[in-house]
């Protein structure tokens, strides 16, 4: 009898234990997540190890829903995760991009129990690539099966460039492989349209995306006058290219600077950097006589190469791309008619003038797939947007009238949507114009003159001011 007292009594006891562990396994997930505490990687890493998930579609749920709420779906995929527009790369950014997680949904796919991640570090401007890998089906059922990380990023660099390795994501507004690939658009009745239907309707009973949260007016024919005008195709409703696009070219703005500021003799270029970044008329007269046979290209050299590298990786992108239909009659969105390309080539040309001529290759600083992409946009300010970076810089020129752009007044428009609140804010970029140009100007001659008296230690001096013999092709 006192054996079978003590029997009925373990029963609810065990139940308890089962209900309290859930408990707390919720409440604790739960906590982590309405404070403030970012998600980070290491986050991630320590839900994974202390929840003992060896699954990706275990751990999906255990993420915020907000951050569920970003992502982009890309069709065909360059990475180590294969992608099919009924299996796509799923690519999660959250409201700042700052951490980037992808997973595919077919187990047949390449990297399936893998874990892509890419976080930005906000102390050093770099970003990490990570990997989280999940024991295969096959071995789930193996008493050493266990997850793995590769945290040195060392197969990633092959593709994110090694020396400051990026994220890689094409400038607006043609992302190939992506769905809405062109301009955040699809035509109504094409295979891609149909197939984002398909995946749509298919979403709720996946183990993997039923995870993800969607506006549901993504996969609806709402033409949206703001965003297109023509009839034939509609705007995916959170244009989650473009937010994704708008994000990362800020955190990359931020690491081009810090490379900025690593250049050599950084402190006495700077005014004719920040000129170049303005797109001041007459760059090569920031720079003084003393020290002008370092520069033997000229600004119209590296402007004409710019736009040459720039039109091509975009044709190369396009090719890329099953479905280039709106880019055929090369529209205002094409970088060889539309304004804001134009005036980015003539930005970066410039910039290409002051480094390129001392020998500091700026190759890998664009997201961009193809070496020497040169492209830098977002869909709205484009290269001008690193001064957010030297704010502090450019507030020590005496005189010096920075703009003021309201994040929520360009941003918050209905087209973005519900994720427009990821745009909220204010923040400070470099003003050009003759005023602002006219200071700059004055400034660097002032700190480059002073440079070009210093010792062979610190520059060459003065009277070293005859330019070489340029090369028979320095200026092709």
């Amino acid at each position: 009898m006192e054996c079978k007292k003590i029997r009925h009594h373990q029963v609810p006891i065990y139940r308890f234990a089962v209900r309290g562990f859930f408990i707390v396994f919720l409440l604790s997930t739960s906590l982590l997540f309405a404070t403030d505490v970012p998600l980070t990687y290491e986050v991630v890493k320590d839900l994974v190890e202390s929840h003992h998930i060896t699954k990706i579609e275990d751990l999906l749920p255990l993420l915020p829903e907000d951050y569920r709420g970003s992502f982009t779906l890309m069709r065909k995929s360059g990475s180590l995760q294969g992608a099919t527009e009924s299996n796509p790369r799923a690519i999660l950014f959250g409201k700042d991009a700052k951490l980037i997680m992808s997973f595919n949904g077919d187990p047949s796919q390449r990297g399936y129990n893998s874990l892509e991640i890419i976080q930005y570090r906000d102390e050093t401007k770099t970003f990490d690539f990570k990997r989280i890998n999940f024991p295969s089906l096959s071995s789930h059922s193996s008493a050493t099966a266990k997850v793995t990380y590769d945290e040195d990023g060392r197969n990633c660099v092959g593709c994110h460039r090694s020396s400051s390795p990026r994220p890689n994501w094409e400038s607006y507004d043609l992302w190939s492989g992506a769905y809405g690939s062109v301009d955040d658009t699809i035509v109504i009745g094409s295979n891609e349209d149909e197939s984002l239907k398909t995946f749509a309707q298919k979403m709720a009973a996946h183990p993997r995306y039923k995870y993800l949260v969607p506006d549901t007016k993504d996969f609806k024919h709402e033409n949206s006058a703001s965003v297109i005008s023509v009839r034939d195709r509609y705007a995916l409703a959170t244009l989650p290219n473009f937010r994704f696009s708008f994000m990362l070219n800020r955190l990359n703005y931020e690491r081009i600077a810090e490379l900025l500021r690593k250049t050599p003799d950084f402190k006495s270029y700077q005014y004719a950097i920040y000129g170049a970044i303005l797109n001041c008329e007459n760059i090569e007269t920031f720079i003084p006589p003393a020290l002008s046979y370092r520069f033997p290209r000229t600004p119209k050299d590296f402007i004409k190469q710019t736009e040459k590298d720039t039109d091509a990786s975009f044709e190369i992108n396009l090719e890329r791309d099953d479905h280039p239909a709106s880019f055929e009659d090369k529209g205002e969105y094409h970088p060889q008619n539309n304004d804001k390309y134009l005036t980015t080539k003539q930005m970066v040309g410039k910039v290409r003038f002051l480094l390129e001529n001392r020998g500091i290759s700026m190759e890998d600083w664009s997201m961009g797939f193809n070496p020497s992409a040169y492209t830098f946009s977002d869909g709205e300010h484009y290269f001008r947007d690193v001064t957010m970076s030297f704010s502090t810089e450019l507030a020590s020129v005496q005189g010096f009238k920075p703009d003021r752009v309201d994040l929520e007044r360009v941003y918050t428009s209905e087209f973005v949507g519900t994720r427009s609140k990821d745009f909220k804010g204010t923040y400070r970029v470099g003003g050009g114009g003759p005023a602002n140009c006219a200071l700059l100007k004055s400034a660097s001659l002032d700190a480059l003159n002073k440079l070009s008296l210093k010792s062979p230690d610190g520059d060459l001096p003065a009277h070293r001011n005859t330019p070489p013999v340029p090369s028979g092709d320095s200026h092709q």
